[in-house]
């Protein structure tokens, strides 16, 4: 009985129980926004050799896309499993692969951007640009946080989901339209489905800690304010004006 015991001890040490964290949870639906909706209108149209021509650019904008998302989940994967000197190790990737998206995500933005103008200058076209452009500002703001909180493990981790939530309206709009055979998802759904995963922090935060955590408020802001200037500034003439004078840095072919 006392060897049993023993044994049964042992395997209960060298076999620890990891539960997986709300972040680690929030990462997987993140991912999985990011790849159903790219599923649907770029990995299948490209199996099928029906994805329509876009420039190189696009391409590899998509690749650093990607590898964001997969970076996020196996970094908070590693954290999950107490693999703290591998998590760190990843983290000049991280920064690297960042900062690759919001140059390859600001460059995509004005081509497109300047490619819709010359064909139909609707208002939608100012619309669209405002939503990349809000998204790309919010996304490298939090990271900056994110890294310089590096050391304040509860911040650091809010600010980096926080900054990837700014760039899902994407994956959603390709979800909605896939779903709803919307031409172009409206603008409030798309906020509204971004604020959920918002309020999904909040709550996280309330339940656990009693009270808001700095950084989710901050991150909270910085992803909901811009959404309620978006009809008075994406449709105002200075932003026209801007749209014009920032497009006018590239030239699609």
């Amino acid at each position: 009985m006392a060897e049993t015991s023993t044994t049964t001890t042992a395997n209960s040490v060298t076999r620890p129980t990891v539960n997986f964290s709300f972040f680690f949870w929030m990462t997987l639906v993140m991912a999985f926004v990011v790849f159903a909706g790219f599923g649907a209108s770029y990995f299948q149209p490209m199996a099928a050799g029906t994805l329509r021509p876009v420039a190189p650019i696009v391409h590899i904008h998509g690749v650093f896309y990607f590898a964001w998302m997969i970076l996020l989940v196996v970094q908070s994967w590693l954290v999950n499993h107490k693999s703290m000197a591998v998590h760190r190790s990843m983290g000049l990737a991280g920064i690297s692969i960042a900062t690759g998206i919001v140059f390859l995500a600001s460059t995509v933005t004005f081509l497109s951007t300047g490619k819709a103008l010359a064909e139909n200058p609707s208002a939608f076209v100012y619309e669209l640009m405002y939503l990349s452009l809000i998204a790309i500002i919010a996304f490298s703001i939090l990271f900056i946080y994110a890294i310089n909180n590096i050391r304040d493990s509860e911040a650091h981790k809010r600010f980096i989901l926080l900054a990837t939530v700014a760039f899902l309206a994407g994956g959603l709009n390709r979800i909605f339209i896939f779903l709803f055979e919307f031409e172009f998802t409206p603008f409030w759904i798309l906020y509204v489905s971004v604020d959920l995963i918002i309020l999904a922090f909040l709550v996280y935060d309330w339940r656990t800690l009693g009270k808001l955590h700095r950084a989710t408020i901050l991150g909270a802001a910085i992803n909901v304010v811009p959404q309620l200037l978006h009809g008075a500034i994406a449709n105002s003439s200075a932003f026209y004006a801007l749209t014009h004078w920032l497009v006018g840095f590239t030239v699609y072919s």
